[in-house]
């Protein structure tokens, strides 16, 4: 296997290539000082492809929910941040997870895109080092290489299915507006408190949050409160949460998504508990209220 060399990254870093826009400029995270987890995963399998289901009757409903002045998003996982945030103009966004292989993907990503001329240009160099790694990514004995290329190049809705998604991301990474932290959702309560504040320094808004299906693997009552808890450090009431939850009887046994809006206290959060019936067994192939709900 290719030795993957994760990319330097630190605080206020900004990615810089030939005739990028931020040479010389301050990075707009410059003075948000922050430390990453210590709590690192090492999956067998990273979800390099967003498995859950209801995907573009999401894209559709915050497509058409107002855009924000200075608005941030803050997402988990790979696939799904940039599908959204090709459909919503925001001033900067967070890509975060505690996956140690998601993490050196979302740098080589940053990397590459940042070098690359066309979204076809990206898919090759994508190809060749999932190829080149295909052991680290996909486990022994099996490569998923085109099966990822093929998701992401015929996807309609996805970030690399046209030029002018792949390059309304490429900007934001030029101009250093994309931070990709490693965050426990539930331990890293300092780290929420943080963004929240330096984010009322700067008048933002979170104008989405995104957590998967991250609070069904929560297990004990303390470890629940302290998610709800960080969420509500960065949340407003006009912020769009969108996570993801297992439904008996619906999404064929995977995750389906949720969106909710309108959320003022934790009171107001949707339930994170896993249903009842619901058996919690990661599938083989990562391939894949009181609220107002839209």
């Amino acid at each position: 296997m290719a030795a993957i060399t994760p990319v330097s990254h630190t605080i206020g870093s900004v990615c810089v290539a030939t005739g990028s826009s931020t040479q010389g400029k301050q990075s707009i995270f410059e003075d948000l000082v922050v430390s990453e987890s210590e709590s690192i995963l090492h999956s067998r399998n990273p979800y390099i492809i967003c498995n859950e289901k209801g995907i573009e009757e999401t894209l559709q409903k915050i497509s058409q929910e107002p855009e924000k002045e200075h608005g941030v998003y803050l997402g988990f996982a790979f696939e799904f941040n940039y599908n959204v945030l090709v459909q919503r103009c925001v001033e900067c966004a967070f890509i975060c997870d505690i996956d140690g292989k998601l993490n050196q993907l979302y740098h080589w990503v940053e990397k590459t895109i940042c070098q690359v001329k066309s979204s076809r240009d990206f898919l090759d160099l994508f190809r060749t080092m999932l190829s080149e790694n295909s052991s680290f990514y996909f486990g022994i004995g099996w490569d998923g290489t085109e099966e990822v290329i093929d998701h992401f190049s015929k996807t309609e809705y996805g970030w690399l299915s046209s030029e002018s998604k792949f390059t309304k991301i490429q900007s934001l990474y030029r101009e250093g507006k994309i931070k990709h932290l490693n965050i426990n959702l539930i331990k890293d309560c300092q780290t929420f408190e943080a963004i929240g504040a330096w984010m009322t320094k700067h008048h933002y808004t979170l104008d989405v949050l995104y957590i998967s299906n991250i609070p069904e693997w929560i297990e004990g009552m303390q470890e629940r409160e302290r998610l709800r808890e960080n969420i509500m450090n960065i949340l407003c009431q006009d912020t769009i949460l969108i996570d993801a939850k297992k439904i008996p009887d619906k999404g064929g046994g995977w995750p389906v998504q949720r969106v909710s809006k309108g959320i003022i206290s934790e009171k107001d959060l949707p339930n994170f508990l896993p249903e009842p019936s619901h058996k919690r067994k990661r599938p083989k192939c990562s391939l894949e209220k009181k609220p107002i709900n839209l």
